[in-house]
C-alpha cells in the first residue's frame, strides 16, 4: 500500500523529497510505497526540503516504520490418504496468531494442530485447508493448500460354515 505524504508547507514554491530507501521526488503531495522482504522490521528516514522565491529553505524529516512482510504462500502443502486422514499443520514461522480453517466445519487457533479428516462416501473428498497467519506486528495473509481424503476401504466376507469336523469344505462368498 503506498505511503501518501500531505505537504503542509507555507511559503512554499518548490519541494525536495528523500524518502530515506533511495527514491525522491520533487511532488507537492508525493505518495510512495516501502517494500520490506527481510523479516526485520526496516526504518526510514524521510526528509522533505521546502523552497521559496526568495531563496529561503526549510528541511523536516519523520521516521517510517515498515513492517516485514508475511508471506505464507508456501506454509503449507497438502496431503492424502485413506479415511480417517489424521494430519498436524506445520508450524509457520513470523505469526503470532493462527486462525486454521480444515475445510470440514472445524477451525483451530493453535500453531501446530492435529485434525482428523473423514470420509464416509464412495468416492475422494478433497478438503480447502485454509491458514489466516497474523504477526506481531499486525500483517496478516492467509494461505490455502487441498487435503484429499479417499474412501476407506472396508473388507468383508461370509463363509457356509466356521466350524465342522475334518475334512470341512468351506464356501466362502461374498458379503
Amino acid at each position: 500500500t503506498p505511503t501518501q505524504f500531505q505537504n503542509n508547507s507555507l511559503n512554499a514554491v518548490g519541494y525536495a523529497w528523500d524518502f530515506g530507501d533511495g527514491a525522491t521526488s520533487n511532488l507537492v503531495n508525493p505518495s510512495h510505497t516501502y517494500i520490506n522482504n527481510t523479516p526485520l522490521l526496516d526504518i526510514f528516514e524521510v526528509t522533505l526540503i521546502a523552497y521559496s522565491n526568495s531563496g529561503c529553505n526549510d528541511t523536516t524529516s519523520t521516521t517510517v516504520f515498515v513492517y516485514p512482510i508475511l508471506d505464507l504462500d508456501l506454509a503449507i502443502t497438502g496431503g492424502s490418504g485413506c479415511a480417517p486422514y489424521t494430519m498436524t499443520m506445520p508450524f509457520v514461522n513470523g505469526i503470532q496468531t493462527y486462525q486454521w480453517d480444515f475445510g470440514d466445519g472445524t477451525t483451530s487457533p493453535f500453531a501446530t494442530p492435529t485434525h482428523t479428516f473423514e470420509n464416509m462416501t464412495l468416492s475422494s473428498v478433497t478438503y480447502d485447508v485454509t491458514l489466516i497467519g497474523t504477526s506481531a506486528f499486525g500483517c496478516s495473509d492467509t494461505t490455502t493448500t487441498q487435503v484429499t481424503v479417499n474412501p476407506n476401504t472396508v473388507a468383508q466376507f461370509n463363509s457356509s460354515h466356521l466350524s465342522g469336523c475334518a475334512p470341512l469344505t468351506v464356501e466362502i462368498g461374498r458379503a
